[in-house]
């Protein structure tokens, strides 16, 4: 096949070939294209399913009309009946009734929508219509219309309608011009009786004002459109402030504290679109913590009272990322989605388009917070294309469905259409997954006879991804599917050479991004996952035989495929993991905990956490700032080193966008915030050594010229205060300890590390912390550290300098510095069962306090037992616990070393009734964040298959756990996982799945696994010896031989190590009682 107009030198512009390509193909242009999309989508929408959904959601408008009179529920309906979404079609008398109750309560979208229900006499046929109206009185409400909806909820469509027509539409400008005459005209004779109406007047006359500074003196009309803003909002307009902040600051940077201040006032007058505009300045933070995380969420949550799709979608987000302290958000995510779908946009200036369709449909394909539906996912993919959302990854994914053959009808010309429109779209993660899929679709020979097969073809497509990608990688981080592409690339020498080295590497790198994105990443970390295996197994031939039955297994048994099996893992995790509510459990156990301590005992741990949760209103609490202000108060007072820095959080200021429903007192500005709090982070970080307060500084310094100036204020105040005569020496040394860290702090911001001023600073910095370590300040020798930038960095080679430096503050007996040495001593440490009883105990005292890792560091110890700590299961569950907890982490987040913690509850502590609960959920724990994570899906697995579970358990999840398991490329697990299989299919009381002869090549696989494993590894493992003697014992794809069974289980008991790993010393333990029973 050759293009029109190919010739043989080859074209390298992508976009000029694949112009070529589809006039050659189909005879169309791009925009033939798109309509074509939009006409194979149309196939595969479910019109009875969505007409369901969208009755379902007229009853719950409607509940909330009756409720509260929402004024979203009536426009959403009004749009409903306007164009017929609902079972009993259009109705345009009921679309006008709702959208006028709307526009009552001034809700802008339905200000917008409602001149649409009126047509042209002469032009429109009045069948589509409410009502024909002449062309004049048409224009004029569309004008007034508009401006009132630009105005009021900065419409862009409506901005845009006035700001192009009045600029290229003479007629229009003419009736602009007289509105504007006439609003002033009202001003001048004062007819307005009341501040209200004054108000939504000068407001509309400031966007007018806007938008004739297009054609007239820009700078003279922006300024009375600045001054119109101003005075509606002084007469109690919040669009007004709303309209200032935007448009005075519009070309500013994309943090300004005037336009904060201005949203501000917006949403604190009860505009929806004020809190919308602050919750996305404020997530754009590159410091965002928990309690600004909390703002963003009650800002977003108070905006969506009007339940706008953009709203919606961005709380999905939120909940799918596992941004919060919650373990079921996948469920919760979708819903938002799916209730997206079924509203409206915002059509604020500040929306992000609309993304919903595509999660829904991708949540569907894949089986995320929902059972897995193809042809819903089709649908919802579908509908992303119809309603031009954010419809480019849903083009490629409606694409490969039909590529694929997994829905109908399956035509191939419509997927290279879809991946050809997806080409077209400027994104280049897109574009490069589209030509991606055309080039194998082009290198197909079965599809000569239809014209598709073309090795020039799939070659330019190939060319194009090979430099796009190489674009990407130069200039920002790649993502997964960048990364996939780029190792299939070199594996089958797409383009490139083959190099299945350089494949390896970059499958490593996908894998990799398993936790950085959202769930789109994970799901090409999955491929990567599975292609590595492959590849690692192309010279290994035990290996690529199990490969081999397992993709037969699946392929034909389950008729379902590696990849899909993976990422199911992940969500059959979530399901079992979450269902018991185990995290909750721990929370609310953990705040009844610490209620009874502070009765009790001065804990000054128990008091930070109670601060914490009553700050962040988590577990049984509600949220009350001025009891985590009591409570961290005492913390402070009991020297608690953590309290501080969360204590600033609850003070905030109107130029950082905050409101008194998020913070226990709001300053007016930003000086006066930073002059208040400065000296409380500047405490937090050089003298309780907290490094979010460290890090907190050094962007509010970099980023904010109040901190700067507040920050060289207390320098010359704290210089002053230490000329004091009564200070004792204590007082000093702390003194000279935070100048210095606030000299170190000025010097951060020089641009050249040898720069003459950057070595002055860091020479007054030394002078003043060797003076605060002659003065006995505990904390100085740690700050030095600091600011020597050892602290922070990652160390690979012991330096004794370390131990020197921070010597002084651990003798004088600074917990923080105990516990930096403590880490730091043991991540040099390759012998962990002999450690320093100095390292013990620090981690121990720091433990007590909840400093980050140090429980989760003790629940090492106590699981594994070393020459000071003796293991104790029970202890080491506990300690974990409390690092779930007092890691301050999304529950959901905090996975090292979870897999031992669930293994203990399964076998060590299931005397317990929901042992088996939470042993799934800390199994889930580690699915959730660890890619590599076969060991908890085969004994989360087993826990399923075993029926131990509360909730309902599917074999089938078992089945699919237990195969993700066995594509790892760990010997010994993927060992068991095939050994487990077995045991599936040999059951017999599994009818629908019984088959001997699948079960024996499992077991078959499994014993040359476990033999492989024991011949490469010079440590047997009791686990690989007890399995073996398993299959002799019973005879599973072995002749069964007792005595050969009996070697086995001796060589696993007689291992003798006092510091076996906890798994390990389960089977050595098993292995003993099954030769008692044997005997």
């Amino acid at each position: 096949m050759m293009f029109i107009g190919d010739n043989e030198d080859g074209i390298y512009d992508q976009e000029e070939f694949l112009g070529r390509e589809v006039a050659s193909l189909w005879y169309f242009s791009f925009d033939d294209l798109a309509e074509d999309a939009v006409n194979i989508a149309t196939k595969y929408i479910l019109r009875d399913y969505a007409r369901k959904l969208y009755d379902d959601a007229a009853i719950k408008w409607k509940e909330q009309i009756k409720a509260n009179n929402n004024a979203h529920a009536h426009y959403q309906l009004g749009y409903y009946y306007q164009y017929g979404y609902l079972t009993s079609g259009k109705d345009y008398r009921q679309a006008l009734q709702h959208y006028e109750a709307a526009i009552d309560q001034d809700y802008a979208p339905a200000m917008y929508d409602i001149c649409s229900l009126y047509g042209c006499q002469g032009k429109d046929n009045p069948a589509n219509y409410i009502e024909l109206l002449k062309d004049n009185q048409l224009l004029q409400m569309k004008v007034k219309m508009y401006v009132k909806a630009a105005a009021i909820g900065q419409h862009r469509k409506a901005a845009f309608q006035i700001f192009q027509r009045y600029k290229h539409m003479k007629q229009w400008r003419n009736y602009i011009d007289d509105l504007d005459k006439e609003y002033k005209a009202i001003i001048k004779k004062n007819k307005l009786s009341y501040k209200k109406q004054l108000g939504t007047i000068y407001n509309q006359l400031g966007f007018l004002a806007v938008v004739k500074s297009q054609l007239e003196n820009k700078v003279e009309e922006l300024k009375c459109a600045y001054d119109y803003f101003h005075l509606a909002g002084k007469f109690g307009n919040a669009s007004g402030y709303l309209n200032y902040g935007y448009y005075n600051y519009e070309n500013h940077d994309d943090y300004s504290s005037e336009r904060t201040k201005c949203y501000l006032k917006a949403a604190q007058m009860g505009h929806y679109l004020g809190w919308y505009m602050l919750m996305r300045y404020l997530i754009r933070s590159e410091a965002l913590n928990p309690a600004e995380l909390d703002r963003c969420l009650t800002y977003l949550k108070t905006a969506s009272r009007y339940q706008t799709a953009d709203f919606l979608s961005q709380l999905g987000v939120l909940h799918l990322e596992s941004q919060l302290q919650s373990t079921s958000n996948e469920r919760q995510a979708f819903q938002y989605f799916l209730q997206a779908t079924l509203c409206n946009e915002s059509m604020s200036v500040e929306s992000v388009g609309r993304h919903e369709f595509f999660y829904v449909g991708f949540m569907y394909e894949h089986g995320i917070g929902i059972e897995k539906d193809l042809l819903k996912a089709a649908h919802f993919y579908a509908s992303s294309i119809i309603h031009h959302g954010d419809s480019s990854l849903a083009l490629c994914r409606l694409a490969k469905l039909i590529e694929k053959r997994k829905i109908e009808p399956a035509n191939i010309s419509d997927a290279v259409k879809l991946h050809e429109t997806a080409g077209t779209y400027n994104k280049s993660e897109l574009k490069i997954y589209a030509h991606y899929r055309l080039a194998r679709i082009f290198s197909r020979h079965d599809l000569s006879d239809i014209g598709l097969y073309s090795k020039d073809s799939s070659r330019r497509h190939l060319q194009g991804v090979a430099l796009d990608i190489l674009g990407k990688t130069t200039q920002q981080h790649p993502r997964s599917i960048e990364y996939y592409l780029t190792g299939k690339m070199n594996e089958n020498g797409y383009f490139i050479e083959k190099n299945d080295r350089k494949a390896l590497h970059y499958y490593q790198l996908a894998t990799m991004c398993y936790n950085e994105g959202d769930a789109y990443e994970r799901y090409y970390s999955c491929k990567a996952m599975i292609k590595k295996a492959k590849l690692l197994a192309k010279n290994n031939s035990y290996y690529q035989q199990e490969l081999h039955f397992l993709d037969h297994t699946i392929y034909s048994i389950q008729r379902n495929s590696p990849v899909d099996i993976y990422v199911q893992s992940y969500y059959i995790a979530w399901k079992y993991g979450t269902s018991g509510q185990v995290g909750h459990q721990i929370q609310h156990l953990a705040f009844q905990k610490y209620q009874q301590q502070v009765k009790t005992l001065s804990n000054a741990n128990a008091y930070y956490q109670l601060g914490y949760y009553y700050q962040h209103g988590i577990g049984a609490p509600k949220k009350d700032l001025q009891q985590a202000l009591q409570y961290y108060q005492v913390a402070i007072r009991l020297n608690h080193p953590l309290a501080r820095y969360d204590l600033c959080w609850l003070y905030g200021c109107e130029e950082n966008g905050d409101d008194q429903s998020v913070c226990i007192h709001v300053y007016n500005t930003a000086k006066e915030y930073y002059d208040a709090m400065i000296e409380e982070f500047i405490q937090s970080a050089a003298l309780d050594g907290d490094l979010r307060a460290v890090k907190t500084l050094r962007y509010y310094y970099s980023h904010y010229s109040d901190c700067r100036v507040a920050i060289k204020e207390l320098i010359e105040k704290l210089q002053k205060r230490i000329q004091n005569q009564q200070l004792s020496l204590d007082e000093k040394g702390k003194l000279y300890t935070q100048i210095g860290f606030l000299l170190w702090l000025t010097s951060t911001n020089l641009d050249h590390e040898k720069s003459l001023a950057k070595k002055r600073i860091m020479l007054k910095v030394s002078d003043y912390l060797i003076r605060a370590i002659e003065y006995g300040c505990s904390s100085a020798s740690l700050t030095r550290l600091l600011v020597m930038g050892m602290l922070e960095e990652q160390h690979e080679v012991f330096d004794p300098d370390y131990i020197d430096i921070v010597q002084h503050s651990v003798l004088t007996g600074h917990i923080r510095a105990r516990y930096q040495l403590a880490l730091y001593l043991l991540s040099f440490q390759e012998d962990k069962s002999t450690i320093d009883k100095h390292v013990v105990n620090y981690l121990s005292k720091a433990s007590l306090l909840g400093l980050e890792e140090a429980p989760l560091e003790m629940s090492i110890m106590y699981r594994d037992g070393n020459n000071i700590v003796r293991p104790n299961v029970a202890k080491a569950a506990e300690y974990y616990d409390q690092y779930l907890i007092e890691s301050h982490l999304p529950i959901g987040d905090c996975y090292q070393e979870s897999f031992d913690i669930g293994f203990m509850h399964e076998h060590y502590m299931n005397q317990h009734h929901d042992y088996a609960m939470r042993a799934a959920f800390y199994y889930w724990l580690h699915i959730k964040n660890q890619l590599d994570s076969a060991y908890a899906q085969c004994y989360l697995a087993k826990l399923i298959e075993k029926k131990k579970m509360i909730t309902k358990a599917s074999l089938e999840d078992a089945i699919q756990l237990y195969q993700a398991a066995a594509y790892h490329n760990c010997i010994s697990i993927r060992g068991y996982a095939h050994y487990r299989l077995g045991k599936v299919y040999n059951n017999r009381s599994y009818q629908h799945i019984y088959d001997h002869t699948t079960a024996s090549n499992h077991f078959q696989i499994a014993h040359s696994i476990f033999q492989r494993s024991l011949e490469k590894s010079a440590d047997k493992l009791p686990s690989d010896l007890y399995h073996l003697a398993i299959l002799y014992q019973h005879g599973y794809g072995v002749a069964t031989n007792l005595n050969q069974a009996i070697d086995y289980y001796q060589a696993a008991a007689s291992i003798d190590d006092d510091f076996l790993p906890l798994y390990d010393c389960y089977f050595r333990d098993k292995a003993k009682s099954k030769l008692n029973q044997i005997q």
